[in-house]
C-alpha cells in the first residue's frame, strides 16, 4: 500500500507527483492491541530515506528509536478548520526530501499562498541538520505577526 502524505488532504492531489523513496521503504504491520495498520521505515533504509543530511551515528539512533505512524494519521480528515485558511503561512520545503517528493511540498505551499523557504540539501528531517535555517524561518514568522 502506498502512503499518501498530502497537506491538502486530497489523495489524488499527492498522486500527481512521482513517488518518493519512502514508498518502497515502509514496513507495514498491525500491532496486537491496535486496530489500525501502522508503518515504520526499514531501519537499513532509514538514513537515506528520512535523514540523509545527518551524520551516520545520529541516523542510526533515529532509525532504532523511530515510532511507527498509524495509517489513520495519513487519511483521517481534519476535525477543525485548518489554520492556513485564515492565518499567515510559512513553509519550509526540504529540497532533497526522499520521504515526500519536494514537488509535492512546493505545490500545497503555493496553493495556500505561503511564504516559502527552500533548503536545497534538506532531507525530511530538515530541522535537524539545518536547524539555524529553520529557526530563522520561525523567528521571521513570529516577527512578522508581531
Amino acid at each position: 500500500m502506498r502512503i499518501v502524505v498530502d497537506l491538502t488532504h486530497c489523495p489524488a492531489y499527492a498522486q500527481c507527483f512521482p513517488p518518493a523513496e519512502l514508498d518502497s521503504a515502509l514496513l507495514r504491520f498491525r500491532a496486537e492491541r491496535r486496530r489500525a495498520t501502522e508503518f515504520s521505515i526499514q531501519p537499513e533504509r532509514f538514513h537515506s530515506v528520512f535523514c540523509a543530511d545527518v551524520p551516520d551515528d545520529e541516523a542510526a539512533v533515529l532509525a532504532a528509536s523511530q515510532r511507527p505512524a498509524t495509517e489513520t494519521a495519513f487519511d483521517e480528515p481534519l476535525a477543525i478548520e485548518p489554520g492556513w485558511k485564515t492565518l499567515p503561512r510559512w513553509f519550509v520545503v526540504a529540497g532533497a526530501d526522499r520521504a515526500i517528493n519536494p514537488d509535492a511540498e512546493r505545490a500545497p505551499a503555493e496553493r495556500i499562498g505561503a511564504t516559502v523557504t527552500e533548503i536545497s540539501g534538506g532531507s525530511h528531517a530538515v530541522a535537524l541538520f539545518y536547524a539555524d535555517e529553520v529557526t530563522q524561518v520561525i523567528v521571521g514568522a513570529l516577527r512578522e505577526i508581531g
